[in-house]
């Protein structure tokens, strides 16, 4: 199994820097610490932070809010 290329702070940077996946919402759902991971995430320009083990009420949530905020 080959590693990945990118992480995901890495290729959520790659995605906004492409005019045709700018408006993508991007959730990061990872077990980093949110110490560390969340400001990664803003630095990535991500939408909205979860960590593991997530409940998945918030997920639902998180992700109505993404999608709500994308159709305006």
């Amino acid at each position: 199994r080959e590693a990945p290329r990118l992480d995901g702070f890495a290729l959520c940077r790659e995605l906004r820097s492409r005019t045709d996946f700018r408006r993508i919402p991007i959730l990061f759902l990872t077990a980093l610490d949110k110490t560390v991971g969340f400001p990664r995430s803003l630095k990535a320009d991500g939408d909205a932070y979860l960590t593991k083990p997530f409940d998945p009420r918030e997920l639902l949530a998180a992700v109505g809010r993404l999608l709500d905020d994308a159709a305006q």
